[in-house]
This record gives structure tokens, C-alpha cells and sequence, in this order.
């Protein structure tokens, strides 16, 4: 497939997000707006040819509904971030190709029964071909099944759990790389560019954090690094306590922790015992609430203001909706994906679950939000996938690694 101005300029515009990682997108009506912005600056002030994008007037090429499992209206760090980005990608991939794709939405963040309950819904739904999500490992692993079941094909944007492509999910897909690239991007760094004399991995009892600092860990010790480790608990209670028995001689702590608050009051609490560690977050912690000045972060998106055309992207951003925030870049690569799918093997205008599964492993997007090509491979993984290291400044974010 080859990625029309529309595309390419939102695109951009999305990768852009790791720059200024900071505030969520707008309201369906203002994706409206955003989709025949970029058209009319994509080509040159003109109208958008097909009329409003995802309203059923772009077009009736091909039709059908693509369900969206993620949080949304909520207070949470992301709340709204993905399903917003999934409605832009949705609306400019109609105003492009002339169809009439629409969103089914479904609000789960992490709640496994909400995400089997609208697993069942989508499935149960016969306008439904293909699904964006879930968003979180735990979810995918429950509500995986159940869509397995009603034959639907679901592409995540951020479920990074190395064991959700081990073939036991046969509709899962993601367009973020897993952990097992993750973990050695973080030891990676903290090795050639921290140069410890101590590491502390500190992780949670959940299936995001414990595994990834599983691999953090393996990756420091096969370099011969001092090592420590430390589980915080579930709620604030005794987190002063175990600030103040890490050890004198630790200078880096490494955070792959799911739960931002917990984050911020741990180094709170190990700051008051004067230690000023360097720190390092998995890309959890990539996100507005978690805004540590000097510390790291990963991420599986680049930073694109170094280009001229991510620069007039932002501009053309933030003349709408002001800033945003990272986690939109892999939603709309996820929708971008599916919709292709259910174009490509759509018939007599109408799309279907077994087309988006056939034509799935055939997508290749020849520029994507991520700033790599987006392919799959046997797997279901995301071909070219890695991370990358940021830097928190008082402005935003920069890319160090």
C-alpha cells in the first residue's frame, strides 16, 4: 500500500506525539475537523473530496464496523488517548479511500471482566469485522478467546506481553514490539550510557511489571552489574519503609511499574532519605503524570520533530487541539492496519471478519506513526518494531537512545 499525502502528513503528525507527550487528543467532532484539516493542507487548501470523513458520507466503496477496546471518558492517565487517535486514523482512511468504515466502541482499560463482557458484545455484533485493542496485556489474554471465538481478528496498539504471540491467541496481532525487546533496550542503556555502580529494579506483582523487570534484571547480569531488587505493594502502605532500606551505594533505579502514582511516590519517598538515583521507566511510565525532570523513559516511537514535515505537522496539530501524548501514535497505526485489511478483501461493499482475517497477514504500510514500516510476521509480530530511550526535559521529551 502506498500512503497518500493525508496519510503520510498524519502520520507524521502522530509520531510527533513523543516530542511534546503531554496532553490527550479531542472529541469525535474535533477528529472531524482534525482529518479535513490534513486533507486541505495534504493538498494544498483544497476541500476533502469525499465530503465528512467517518460519518457514512465519505463514500460507499466498502462498509463496515471496526470495534475499539480501550479506555475512554475517564480520568486515567490515557483515558480517551487511544480511542481518540483510533477515530482520526478512521476518519482520514475515509476521507481517503472513499469508504465507510465506522467504530463500535468499547470502554476497558485493565478491568478483565468489562474486557470479557465487550469481547462477547463485538462478537455477538455481525457489523463488527475486526477490533483496535485490547489495550492491555491482562485484558488480551482474557478477552482473546472470546474473540477468537466469534472469528474476529484484534490488533493491539500496546499489550506488550511476550506470551500473547505464542499462538495460543490466533487473532491477535500488535503494532508495538513485546518486551523481550523492551527489557534490552533498558539494560542496554543503563549499561553504555548510565554506567552504574548499583542498579535497584523495582517492580509490582502484576503481569506487566513483574516479567518485564524479570528481563531488565537477566540483561544487567549478563553484563556483570551490581543488581537489586524490590516488589512495592499494591497499595501506599509501608513504601517510606522500603525507600529507606535500599542500599547507599545504588546510583540507578530502574521503574517498569504500571501504576504511575506508585511511581511518583516511591522516588518521592526514596528522595527523602537522600539518595538521588538516576532513574530509568519502561514506557508505562510515558506519560504526562509521570514528568521526572532527567529521568528516562522507553518508547516504541520515535521522536519525528527532527523532520521538516513532522515540524508542520505539529504546527497543523496544535492549531486544533493543542498538545497530546504518545500512546496515540500505535492506535492510529493499529485502526490503519485492520482498516486495510477489511478494504483489501472487502466484496460487493461490505467487509467481513474472515477477509480481515485472511488479508491481515498480507498488510504492509509502507510508512506508519511509529516511523517504521509496519509488516507482520508468522508470529503476528510487528516486523522492525523497537524501542527507544527519552529523556524528560522541562519542554517535553528527547531522544537519547
Amino acid at each position: 500500500m502506498v500512503s497518500s499525502p493525508i496519510v503520510r502528513a498524519l502520520a507524521a503528525l502522530a509520531a510527533c506525539a513523543l516530542a511534546t507527550g503531554v496532553a490527550a487528543c479531542g472529541s469525535a467532532g474535533e477528529t472531524e475537523k482534525l482529518a479535513a484539516a490534513v486533507a486541505a493542507e495534504a493538498q494544498g487548501g483544497a476541500a476533502v473530496a469525499h465530503g465528512a470523513a467517518g460519518t457514512g458520507e465519505a463514500g460507499t466503496s466498502c462498509m463496515g464496523a471496526i470495534g475499539v477496546i480501550a479506555p475512554f471518558g475517564g480520568t486515567g492517565e490515557r483515558d480517551s488517548i487511544q480511542m481518540n487517535w483510533a477515530r482520526v486514523a478512521l476518519d482520514v482512511f475515509n476521507a481517503e479511500h472513499a469508504t465507510s468504515f465506522t467504530i463500535e466502541p468499547a470502554n476497558v482499560d485493565t478491568d478483565v471482566v468489562a474486557g470479557r463482557r465487550e469481547a462477547r458484545r463485538l462478537s455477538e455484533d455481525e457489523d463488527v469485522v475486526g477490533v483496535v485493542g485490547p489495550a492491555s496485556s491482562r485484558v488480551a489474554e482474557a478477552a482473546g478467546p472470546i474473540l477468537d471465538g466469534g472469528g474476529l481478528t484484534y490488533v493491539s496498539p500496546s499489550a506488550t506481553r511476550v506470551s500473547l504471540t505464542d499462538g495460543h491467541l490466533k487473532g491477535f496481532y500488535r503494532v508495538v514490539p513485546n518486551d523481550a525487546k523492551q527489557a534490552p533496550a533498558i539494560a542496554g542503556f543503563i549499561a553504555a550510557r548510565l554506567r552504574p555502580q548499583k542498579v535497584l529494579v523495582v517492580d509490582q506483582a502484576d503481569p506487566y511489571s513483574a516479567p518485564l523487570a524479570d528481563g531488565i534484571a537477566k540483561g544487567l547480569r549478563t553484563r556483570g552489574l551490581a543488581l537489586g531488587r524490590l516488589r512495592l505493594p499494591v497499595g501506599s502502605r509501608g513504601v517510606e519503609a522500603l525507600a529507606a532500606g535500599v542500599d547507599r551505594d545504588v546510583d540507578v533505579v530502574a521503574l517498569p511499574l504500571l501504576d504511575v502514582p506508585m511511581a511518583n511516590r516511591f522516588l518521592a519517598a526514596l528522595r527523602a532519605t537522600g539518595l538521588r538515583p538516576t532513574v530509568i521507566g519502561a514506557d508505562s511510565l510515558f506519560v504526562p503524570g509521570f514528568n521526572d525532570t532527567g529521568a528516562y523513559v522507553s518508547s516504541f516511537a520515535p521522536d519525528a520533530t527532527t523532520s521538516e514535515s513532522g515540524q508542520e505537522a505539529v504546527r497543523l496539530y496544535q492549531a486544533i487541539f493543542g498538545e497530546f501524548e504518545a500512546f496515540g501514535a500505535p492506535a492510529y497505526a493499529a485502526m490503519e492496519v485492520v482498516a486495510t485489511a477489511a478494504l483489501e478483501t472487502c466484496k460487493d461493499g461490505r467487509a467481513s471478519r474472515e477477509g480481515v482475517a485472511e488479508g491481515m497477514p498480507k498488510v504492509v504500510l509502507a510508512t506508519s506513526p511509529l516511523g517504521t514500516p509496519i509488516s507482520f510476521d508468522a508470529r503476528h509480530e510487528v516486523r522492525e518494531g523497537r524501542f527507544r530511550i527519552f529523556r524528560i526535559t522541562s519542554g517535553g521529551y528527547e531522544q537519547v537512545g
